[in-house]
């Protein structure tokens, strides 16, 4: 866990460095398409923090309903014969189905909470993509903005929309 850490954490601090570096020059070529850039992976940030309390709230859930299904697993193997001599095997084989069907839902609920912000992540990159050809074609027309250009900020929004994802997995192997 302390390898994948210290992993996460370079390549955050590499994306960042990235992402900063990519948004000054795009603010150089073209402000306001930079800015056009720039917006949505405001937006990806601001929901990802605040998605970020009930991802913890899930999560936390799930690691507790699963410490406590492998906790029974446990002491119904390491107490076998005292099960049988008590008849109570049924009993506890019911409480196991609850104590999973328990972890199974907070599991679904962990899951799709995180599914559904990437899936939001993933969209920005299309509406930035969608915004950078929207304001290029004015600028194009005037000659203020290349087909270099174009491809430039293409390319960078595909980048800068996982720093969000990367800075995320730092904090949640924190």
């Amino acid at each position: 866990d302390f390898l994948a850490l210290v992993s996460s954490v370079a390549q955050a601090v590499g994306k960042v460095v990235f992402a900063v570096g990519s948004i000054a020059i795009m603010l150089s070529i073209a402000p306001v398409i930079g800015l056009a850039v720039v917006l949505p992976l405001i937006a990806v940030v601001v929901v990802t923090k605040l998605a970020s309390g009930r991802i913890r709230t899930h999560r936390r859930a799930y690691r507790q309903d699963s410490a406590a299904v492998t906790g029974l697993l446990g002491e119904m193997f390491g107490s076998v014969l005292a099960v049988k001599s008590s008849h109570a095997g049924d009993g506890i084989l019911r409480h196991l189905v609850r104590m999973n069907d328990r972890r199974r839902r907070s599991g679904l609920r962990d899951q799709l909470v995180a599914q559904v912000l990437s899936k939001f992540n993933l969209a920005t990159v299309d509406l930035s993509v969608g915004l950078v050809l929207l304001l290029a074609i004015p600028a194009m027309r005037q000659g203020d903005f290349t087909v270099g250009d174009l491809a430039l900020f293409v390319s960078y929004v595909s980048s800068l929309v996982w720093v969000p994802h990367y800075v995320g997995q730092v904090l949640a192997r924190h």
